[in-house]
């Protein structure tokens, strides 16, 4: 495994070459600093900017750090055109010409970022209460014991036009620990945190080496204390065929899933050991459970038979059989087409 660059480094090169906005009050470090982690969202990061620009959050000074990885439709021209002029925001933008992919976009993100607290903002998810920053400030101000505060949010199913919420409840908030985010990933949507910027400075360094959903690294910091959870939902996170996770089949997220469970029980020391085990026997059972039913069921085993009798087989048989047995020919081919 190669060894990353220090976080202070890191840090140097995000900013270095990026477009920003020089105003005399950039001199004093940022109160919050937003997160805007974008990639081919020209249809949707309209409505997330606006989401952004209706926050209520005046404490302090604000920066937005722009960290498109390599977007080739209309997205940071849109994200220009409604940032670049707001008077209370300072708009910074990384070096947008290489794509890096999600996890080390996320890396040079989080080292870019200035403020005290860090609020994430995906390009396709979208804010829907005005006191969101607000209230998670807040909290975090008045919660030493958290690295971070994460809200309930509508998960919204493109494919079906559903809206779920995240979590039962909607009011009051709970504290989650590190175990806790092993085994239920609460609330799991990387638009619905605001960090304290010296926990995403603790992040180990060998977790940026993975494929580090939203999973991995709030299970990295919860281990320093738990995060706080407001029960009210303000976001949306956005699953629609064209995302990295949305567009998956269910199967393929399976898959994916149990094929990081090994790393990040390497970079968590094994502690959750006994977690991860469970989670990944149980996604291998579920996974055979599926080859079962597709092995078993008519329309397979005919497209199995299908495949391998020869067409000839079929041409003689009715010379030999009774009549019956060429009238379920047809349907067992009926049931296989289907």
């Amino acid at each position: 495994m190669s060894e990353t660059k220090p976080f202070d480094e890191l840090a140097q090169r995000a900013v270095r070459g990026s477009a920003e906005r020089s105003r005399p009050s950039e001199v004093a470090s940022p109160r919050l600093s937003i997160l805007i982690i974008s990639f081919n969202h020209e249809n949707f990061i309209r409505r997330a900017l606006e989401g952004l620009l209706m926050q209520d959050f005046r404490t302090g000074l604000v920066e937005a750090v722009v960290a498109d990885d390599n977007s080739i439709d209309r997205t940071l021209a849109i994200i220009h055109e409604m940032l670049d002029d707001v008077p209370w925001l300072t708009t910074r933008y990384l070096d947008a010409a290489t794509n890096l992919g999600i996890t080390r976009n996320y890396q040079r993100g989080f080292a870019a970022c200035r403020g005290d607290y860090v609020a994430v903002l995906e390009g396709d998810d979208y804010w829907t209460y005005p006191g969101k920053l607000r209230r998670q400030a807040t909290f975090l101000d008045a919660h030493r014991e958290c690295p971070a505060c994460a809200t309930n949010c509508l998960i919204y199913k493109a494919e079906k036009s559903s809206f779920d919420l995240r979590l039962p409840q909607t009011t009051g908030y709970q504290l989650v620990d590190a175990r806790q985010q092993v085994i239920a990933n609460i609330p799991g949507n990387f638009s619905t945190y605001m960090y304290r910027r010296t926990a995403l400075q603790s992040l180990p360094d060998e977790m940026f080496e993975l494929v580090a959903y939203d999973w991995l690294v709030n299970i990295c910091i919860a281990r320093s204390g738990p995060i706080g959870v407001l029960h009210r939902p303000m976001s949306v996170y956005n699953i629609h065929p064209n995302g990295v996770w949305g567009g998956l089949s269910e199967l393929e997220k399976i898959r994916k899933q149990l094929a990081v469970i090994e790393g990040y029980d390497d970079v968590t020391g094994h502690v959750f050991h006994a977690e991860f085990a469970l989670i990944a026997n149980g996604l291998r059972a579920y996974l055979r459970s599926k080859s079962w039913r597709r092995w078993s069921s008519m329309a397979h085993v005919s497209a199995v038979i299908l495949a391998f009798v020869p067409p000839i087989v079929f041409k003689l048989v009715p010379l030999f059989v009774p009549p019956a047995l060429p009238i379920l020919y047809r349907k067992i081919r009926k049931v296989a087409a289907f």
